[in-house]
């Protein structure tokens, strides 16, 4: 097998309980032919200490490893931009700093990815929760605008860290993460990435550990800023849609996709922001439902009533919270 560069990017925020665990299964790993790139997104703990305690264990390594430092906060998107912008292999792969990997993650998807000639190559992953560790089978399929509309309605994860990267399709289509867009961000990348993609490979080995619902994240904290991001990249996605003419498949995914967001904000943000970017929400219908429990239902129907202007559905959607609360 051939042995291109690949360039490995690793944000680095609040992970000091975690950064040592990572580092290792990337300094482990039995693929040698990589550069490792960390951003120090000005993290106000002790992440760098533990990181650099860890990378004097690897003295073979260091010639290896590029540390940006940013002097103010500047979120995940800018991060991973700056990252990208270091990067110099053949493949790129983003890894979260809280999460860890197979070391033999690069090794068994840089050779499928050089087998397939593959623009883009997914594997599975390992979910970790508290007390389980489950093996999720993405199963996905190997067109690009089929991928595309799975990534869009939930049943593809958006996450670029279980995803080997042909460089060059970031580069030659211009597809960087947008600044400010810290939720999400992955998923603003990724419907560009496949979109252009011409040969997608899968390799069915959970070669990722994803530690899902960290305190603090980003995912778990519904605040302003996640409910604002959220309407930012539709309001991408709306753009790129029109711009390239999406057909009705795939404009079906996502509708669907935007009323997942409709309801989301609705239930735990504030309808306001909904009233306000009422035009980015154009297309929704009960059709588009995702989800099947007659709660889910319900509450999309009022969402809709709520975006086409009926009144009492705030008297329905209070009245759901409530039963939700009992059950």
């Amino acid at each position: 097998m051939s042995q291109p560069l690949v360039s490995v990017i690793v944000p680095v925020y609040g992970v000091e309980k975690y950064i040592e665990r990572c580092a290792i299964s990337i300094f482990e790993q039995t693929y040698e032919n990589i550069e490792i790139i960390f951003v120090n997104d000005c993290t106000p703990d002790k992440s760098m200490d533990v990181l650099n305690n860890v990378i004097q264990d690897y003295p073979n390594i260091q010639s290896k490893i590029q540390i940006i430092n940013h002097d103010i906060n500047r979120g995940s998107a800018v991060t991973r931009r700056d990252g990208m912008t270091a990067a110099k292999g053949k493949y790129v792969i983003q890894w979260d700093s809280d999460d860890y990997v197979d070391v033999r993650f690069l090794e068994k998807m840089v050779a499928l990815a050089e087998r397939e000639d593959a623009d883009i190559t997914v594997c599975d992953m390992n979910n970790i929760y508290k007390d389980e560790i489950v093996h999720v089978h993405v199963n996905p399929p190997l067109d690009n605008i089929e991928i595309l509309k799975q990534i869009l309605i939930g049943k593809v994860h958006s996450g670029l860290w279980n995803k080997l990267i042909r460089r060059s399709l970031y580069v030659n289509n211009d597809i960087y993460p947008i600044d400010g867009l810290n939720v999400r961000e992955d998923l603003s990348v990724m419907y560009r990435l496949f979109y252009f993609a011409n040969k997608i490979a899968y390799l069915p080995d959970a070669l990722y550990f994803y530690l899902i619902a960290r305190e603090g994240s980003y995912t778990t904290t519904r605040n302003e800023g996640y409910q604002k991001n959220s309407l930012d990249i539709i309001a991408h996605i709306n753009e790129f849609a029109k711009e390239y003419a999406w057909n009705t498949d795939l404009l079906g995914a996502f509708y669907r996709f935007k009323m997942i967001i409709y309801e989301d904000i609705l239930y735990y943000g504030k309808p306001e922001y909904l009233i306000k970017n009422k035009r980015l929400f154009k297309g929704i219908s009960l059709r588009f439902v995702s989800r099947t429990s007659f709660y889910s239902f319900m509450f999309s129907f009022s969402a809709l009533m709520h975006y086409y202007g009926f009144s009492f559905c705030f008297w329905l959607i209070n009245l759901l919270r409530k039963v939700k609360k009992v059950f």
